[in-house]
């Protein structure tokens, strides 16, 4: 039943926009609430304040929110620029999911953090894992898209954005 009410509460976040989430999360929440409110922020765009979130927090986590946790410091992490920590951050959070939806999540961003790094090879073959993982996940998909860009691969980007609509 606690899992229900967790699941329950994940879509109800979801559907919320980010201020919201916010607002209605205190500074002072426990752990495994603290990982919405981090995520918000990084939608934000407020990196930093997620990087000061996530630094203490990822510790005190296990299984999937650990996981969680850290798939979010990885993003913070590329947002900042520090793509190797990202890379890092990314297979830590893999080794740690469950689910492949996760998991295909991680492969992408690590796959984000290589491109960045001119890495093209190593950027393929993780996204090439994540799309065979979760061909419809709107991160991977996003991810594709990215790096599709990066290699000035405007058409196939597009191509990739009207697939997701």
């Amino acid at each position: 039943m606690n899992q229900d009410i967790s699941n329950e509460f994940r879509i109800l976040l979801d559907a919320l926009k980010p201020a919201t989430v916010l607002s209605l999360i205190p500074e002072d929440a426990p752990p495994g609430l603290m990982i919405y409110r981090a995520e918000a922020l990084l939608e934000l765009d407020r990196s930093l304040e997620a990087k000061n979130l996530l630094d203490p927090l990822v510790g005190q986590l296990n299984s999937d929110q650990f996981a969680a946790a850290e798939g979010l410091w990885s993003q913070v992490l590329l947002r900042l620029g520090w793509n190797d920590a990202a890379i890092l951050a990314a297979n830590r959070a893999l080794d740690a999911a469950q689910h492949d939806t996760l998991r295909a999540s991680f492969h992408a961003t690590a796959a984000v953090g290589f491109a960045n790094k001119r890495c093209w090879i190593s950027a393929e073959n993780r996204i090439r894992t994540a799309l065979e993982m979760s061909p419809n996940n709107p991160q991977v998909l996003v991810a594709q898209a990215r790096l599709l860009l990066e290699a000035d691969q405007r058409i196939k980007a597009r191509q990739v954005y009207e697939h997701m609509e």
